[in-house]
Parts: structure tokens; C-alpha cells; sequence
């Protein structure tokens, strides 16, 4: 079976995902709690580069994430950053990525 990331258009369709989920993030009001746990860790400029590289491996291309960091844990990622519950689990992030 082909890749998910060949089935969806390659990196740059991964790129085209990032940048939209991001762009609804940093505008809509229902992204303001994803903004917030940006804040309070490493800020917001690696976020779309690391993005896509974790999604890149994710989908079954190169894992840039893995070469850069040497895993791909989602815990020890967000290790550096609180998430609570009603955070993890808000209906906030699920209504931005569902948006068009």
C-alpha cells in the first residue's frame, strides 16, 4: 500500500495542511486556547517547520522530526508545556482543523 503522504500529494500538500491549520489557529477565536500553550512554551516561530516534519514521518515519508530529534514521542515533545485535560480533550482545536 502506497505512503499516506504519497496518497495525499507529497510534502507539499503536508506544507499546504500545516500552513491552513496554523492560519486558523493564529485567527479564529476557537484556536486561542492552542495559542496560549504556544506561548507559555517554546513560542510560536518553530511551530509550522516542526509541524511538518513530525507530520511528514507521521504519514509515512521522511521522518525529519526523528533526524532532528532523535524520536518522535508525543509526550516528551510537549514535555516542556502544560496540557491540561479540558485542553487536550477541547472541542476548540477539533472545530479549527475541521474548518475549510
Amino acid at each position: 500500500m502506497e505512503p499516506m503522504i504519497d496518497r495525499i500529494g507529497g510534502e507539499p500538500q503536508v506544507q499546504l495542511l500545516v500552513n491552513h491549520f496554523y492560519d486558523l489557529i493564529e485567527t479564529l477565536p476557537q484556536g486561542a486556547v492552542i495559542m496560549a500553550m504556544h506561548q507559555r512554551g517554546h513560542g510560536l516561530a518553530h511551530v509550522r517547520p516542526e509541524q511538518f516534519n513530525f507530520l511528514c514521518g507521521f504519514f509515512g515519508g521522511r521522518r525529519y522530526y526523528h533526524e532532528l530529534h532523535g524520536h518522535m514521542n508525543l509526550r516528551e515533545i510537549h514535555a516542556h508545556v502544560e496540557i491540561r485535560k479540558q485542553d487536550a480533550g477541547g472541542r476548540s482545536w477539533r472545530r479549527s482543523a475541521g474548518r475549510r
